[in-house]
Parts: C-alpha cells; structure tokens; sequence
C-alpha cells in the first residue's frame, strides 16, 4: 500500500480518493471520503493502513466534520436513509460509530460500515465462536476437512457468536469491533476472491431501527488477540458485567466446590451404585453429581433421591439436577413420546398460548426429538418431530411455580437449566407475551436470577456471555459448536468416531484460542459439552488430547456414566479427574491473563493465570525444553509460578 497526495492507493483495487475529512490523535488518524462515503484508518505507531471500501449503492447526502474529534454522515442505503456519526477518542486508538434514523422507520437489515481490510499478508481472523477460534484471512490456508466458517454470526447463539466482538491480527497489529447494542445484530464472515471478509450488520427492533446503533473499533499496535479479548473485558467491568467467582462464592459458599470437580452425570439406574463407584472405589473426593438428565430413563424415577442427596452432602460435594422449560411438545405428542422420561408437567405445553411467535404469528420450533428411541446417546435423525420454543415470559411463570417446591422436598445442592444461555435471542410477536430481543435477555437474566436465589450453585448450557454474571458453571462452551456437530450423536455413553473436521478445529491446536477464558475465566467455570465427553471417542489418542485442553484452558472435565459403563471407563475417567483437579483447585477463580503459542506450529502452548501460576502444554510428538531448562514431554504437560 502507497500514500500519495492524501491517496491511499491498494494494488488497482482501489479507486482515488475525492475530498476527505480528517480527523487524528497520537494513535490514530482518520479519514472520510466526502464523495463515497469510504472510511480508512492509518495507525500512526506502526504506519499501517485500515482501508474499508464503499458499496455500489450507497448514497452520502452530507458529509461533515462536527467536532474536533467528531464526523458525521448522512447516507442512504437500500432505501434507508440513517446518519452514521464517527467519533475519535482523545487520547486512545478507538472509534465509536453511532447509527441513528427517523423514530418508527422500518428497514428489514443494514449492512454498515464495511469491513476494514489490512494492508500485506499473514493476518488472522479472531472469532469468538464458542471458545474461540484464530481462522487464517486466507481461505486457501485452512485444512480441508469440511470447516468453511463462512456465514452469519448472531451474538449468543453457539454457531455465531459467544461475545459480540471479532478482530483481525497478524498476531501482533490488530483491529476489533465491539458491537455496544449487541442484540439486534450480528456479523457476517463472507467469502470474496478466497479471502474471509468479516462485516457487522443491524436487524430491525419488531421491524423498526427503534433506537441508535453503536459499535466501537480499537486497533492494536501489540498484543493480538490477547489485547482484543482484555479490551472487550474491561468493556464489561465499566458496564459492571463482570462479576468474580470469588464475588459469587461470597453470597453463595457451595460456589467453593465447583473447584477441582468432577462435573459427572449419573444415568442410573442405581445412582448410589454409581456414586459409590465413582466417590469411594475411584477415590473422586470432588464431584459435582448431577441426575435427570437426556436419556435418563428410570433413572428419573429414582426412589431414593433424599438418601442420594443426603449421601453427596455429606461427602461434600455437590448434587444437582436437570430443569428444562424453554421449549415443550404438544399434548399429543408429549403423551406419546416423552411422558415415560420427563413426567414433569413444564415439558408438555399448548402452541397457541405458550409458543414463542414469530412476525407472522406462527409458532417457533425448537430441538428436533426422534420417534424412535435412541441407544445410549446415538439417535437416527431421518423420522423426527420438532419442540416448539416456549415464550421466556412463560418461562419464569413455570420456573416461580415449580422450583421452590422441588427444592423444598429435594433440596439439592445445585441447579442445571437446559438451553437459557444457548438458544438464540429471538423476539415474540404473540400479542399477549410480546419482547423484543432486549426483552428476552432480560427476561433470561431474571430466569437465572429467580432460580440462583434459592441458594444453589446455577449452571446452563453452552454460557452465551449475557449469562455469565448470573450463573456459576456453563457446561458446553469448550465445545467449538459451529464445527463439532456430528450427526445423531446426543447426551449419552455410546462411543463414536470423531471426524476430521472435529479433530482439526475442536481438538487442534492450530486454531482454537481461549478467547472466551482470557474474558471470563475468573467469573465462570466451563466444561466441554457433555454429548461430547472424551470416554466416548473411539480413538483412544483424542482423549489424552482432550485432557490437554481442559488444563490449558483451566476447565472442569465433564462425563455421563451409567453404571456399567462406569467399570469399563471409570478408572480412566478418574486419571483424568487426578490430572485435572488439583490444576484446577489453584486456578478455578483465577482471571486468565496469557496465552501464547511456544513454537511456530502451535503445538507447545501457554496459559498464565492472576495468582502466578502458569501451565506449558504440549500437544506435539517431541520433547519441549523451557527456558528455564525443564522439559515438557510429548503430549504433556508441566505447571510452575511465573512470578
């Protein structure tokens, strides 16, 4: 990229610039083409050029400077006509672009601004889906292994995005967007002349922009992604969305437990027996044990639930159960295929009056649930009935009406609520429950809030990061879900073979990062998810490496027994919970404060955590030596103290 006469000009692709606006601090300088509307930014500590390039279409009315750190635009596009105002901090390398429009104006999505496009080669995109994951910009450099990450990202859905921001880094320089009004909105990773191309967009409020739009853009002389996911959380410290562990465990001490567990769910029959089997033969004296859960059976029914709880009490673990009232069956169907496992009366439900509606007034459908029984976690998807999505109104409703009498007459220890923190934010048009999707998230946080305050340890799936002040574990988000699904393979103990996609992004260490760890790590604890635990994996290798992400990313291991499965895995669920849990008693509450690759391949990796201690993994087939002389054997790895 050249500089000429106030031009920026890249390869041919980039028409000459008409009349610009500039504005610039000691970071950063910024400029817009009064003409087209074409915004570029050129970092002045490292003279690298931002260049993002105007839609055929677009149409600026008026361009003009309105402050000393201030531009504003209006524009229209596709018919919407909305100002754009650009505002450079006064001493930071950031932006803030507000979007507003007329009150009550409708649109159907609005793409702006562009994507901003570095200059030279070597850059990476930073994706907080799930945990996370680093993708070369370069499509052409991704295995192929059926992964194209191309699409839309929605903020707290587990394909789109855990955290509403992404980046670009060449693993030092770097921009990253932060949407500020997350919800009605999201990214979309295109794919032009092989190169990803991430870009934000705005969706209507109950079809109305409604309210101002706003993202901010910070760039990065140093620091990569790293910087990026610090950046975003001390944006949640000065939203006071950030809440420690330690700040939890205070109101609720059970919290303390969640250190070093075993996260294991009993399918029975005889929970005691696998209990027994796991606390007293395997020697796991930290467990969070947890019953009713998919394909539990007569396990659900267990007679002797009192005893059971008493019996973990007093080891001093955790007990917990499994609520879920987000989605239903209707009657006829509840009746036919599910009543025998899940008695309970929130899992039946009428459409007409419960059912989440969309602009149209149909019903929302949910999970896909097979006719056909499955075997220990494998289902056949070909013949299959939809749930359909229950209003988070109606939610609470059954949550406030049920909760505290199971408590009262099972009081267990801990609180499981299926798909709150993963099913997608979606807004209501039924006319006696309507929410935009502002609404629903604050009808969720009450949801978690109502079922928190009854003094349990409160866990949900997958732990969107609007959920995380609310609850204590989130049980999924290890999982990379946008890349891990494999067909039929649900909640159970049935071992399946892991595919080449799986094993390349989920269990490779070339591109996942701990994104959502360097954020949150010290205010929630994660697992993988729990249809996808390591004892199920036919090649024995990929447990082992699974291992090593649990310690590299500070995780609680999670796996599903029943009793026979137990005496032909426990003990090696056990060596990972030995492996695993006194690691984890040190850092559980710890902010992450580092991660770095050791080698250029990635294959010897870093994770530094607040209280000085620090893990070296490595994930390679040949011996590692450390600065400090110690050597990291292949597929091992090694804790110390950094300060």
């Amino acid at each position: 990229m050249r500089w000429f006469a106030g031009i920026w000009i890249l390869g041919c692709a980039l028409p000459l610039w008409g009349e610009e606006i500039v504005l610039r601090n000691k970071a950063i300088e910024l400029r817009v083409d009064h003409g087209t509307g074409a915004v570029a930014v050129r970092d002045l500590r490292s003279s690298l050029d931002w260049i993002s390039r105007a839609d055929k279409g677009w149409r600026v009315k008026e361009a003009k400077k309105t402050g000393a750190s201030e531009i504003e635009l209006a524009l229209e596009i596709e018919g919407l006509s909305f100002r754009a105002g650009y505002q450079l901090d006064a001493e930071i390398a950031r932006i803030d672009l507000t979007l507003s429009a007329e009150p009550g104006v409708g649109f159907k999505r609005l793409d702006y601004p562009p994507c901003f496009e570095p200059s030279g080669k070597g850059w990476s995109l930073v994706l907080p889906t799930s945990e996370g994951l680093m993708l070369p910009l370069d499509a052409g450099q991704l295995p192929d292994v059926g992964f194209d990450p191309k699409g839309v990202y929605e903020p707290y859905s587990p394909p789109g995005l855990s955290m509403p921001w992404w980046g670009i880094t060449n693993g030092k320089d770097g921009m990253m967007m932060i949407l500020e009004t997350e919800v009605d909105a999201g990214m979309e990773l295109k794919r032009e002349h092989d190169q990803f191309v991430p870009r934000p967009f705005w969706l209507p409020s109950k079809q109305q922009f409604s309210y101002p739009r706003k993202l901010s853009m910070t760039f990065f002389s140093a620091g990569g992604y790293v910087a990026m996911a610090k950046e975003y959380r001390q944006h949640l410290v000065h939203q006071k969305k950030l809440i420690a562990l330690r700040e939890k465990a205070a109101k609720e001490p059970d919290v303390e437990k969640l250190k070093g567990a075993l996260n294991l769910w009993s399918q029975g029959p005889d929970h005691h027996k696998v209990l027994e089997g796991v606390a007293t033969d395997l020697g796991v004296s930290r467990l969070l044990f947890q019953i009713e859960g998919h394909n539990a059976d007569k396990a659900y029914h267990y007679p002797k639930k009192k005893e059971l709880i008493a019996r973990v009490k007093e080891s001093g673990g955790l007990i917990g159960r499994y609520i879920f009232c987000g989605e239903f069956l209707p009657k006829e169907d509840y009746d036919r295929y599910l009543k025998d496992r899940f008695p309970e009366p929130w899992y039946c439900g009428d459409v007409a009056t419960e059912g989440l509606k969309d602009a149209q007034g149909r019903a929302v459908p949910g999970f896909r649930f097979p006719k056909q029984r499955g075997r220990d976690g494998i289902v056949d998807l070909s013949d299959t009935i939809s749930t359909f999505r229950r209003c988070p109104l109606l939610w609470n409703l059954e949550m406030e009406r049920n909760l505290p009498g199971i408590l009262k007459e099972e009081p267990y220890s801990s609180i499981f609520i299926d798909v709150v923190g993963t099913q997608p934010i979606a807004e209501c048009y039924d006319l006696k429950h309507p929410q935009t999707r502002s609404e629903v998230v604050e009808t969720r946080l009450k949801h978690l809030r109502f079922a928190r305050e009854q003094g349990v340890v409160l866990g949900t799936e997958n732990g969107a990061g609007w959920c995380i002040p609310e609850v204590h574990y989130i049980e999924g988000n290890g999982t990379i879900a946008r890349s891990a699904l494999i067909e039929g393979v649900r909640v159970g103990t049935k071992t399946f073979a892991t595919t080449p996609r799986y094993e390349a992004i989920n269990l490779g260490e070339r591109f996942r990062v701990p994104l959502f760890q360097l954020v949150h790590h010290d205010a929630v604890v994660t697992t993988f998810r729990w249809n996808y635990t390591p004892d199920r994996y036919e090649n024995p290798k990929m447990w082992a490496k699974h291992d090593l992400f649990v310690i590299l990313y500070g995780y609680m291991p999670i796996f599903v027994m029943t009793e026979e499965v137990l005496k032909e895995r426990g003990a090696r669920m056990a060596e990972t919970w030995r492996k695993t849990s006194p690691w984890h008693e040190k850092i559980a509450f710890d902010e992450m404060i580092g991660h770095k690759a050791l080698t250029e391949d990635r294959t010897v990796q870093e994770s530094r955590f607040s209280s000085g201690w620090m893990v070296v993994v490595n994930f390679g087939a040949k011996e590692f030596k450390l600065a400090s002389g110690k050597t990291v054997s292949p597929m091992s790895f090694m804790t110390e103290t950094w300060k």
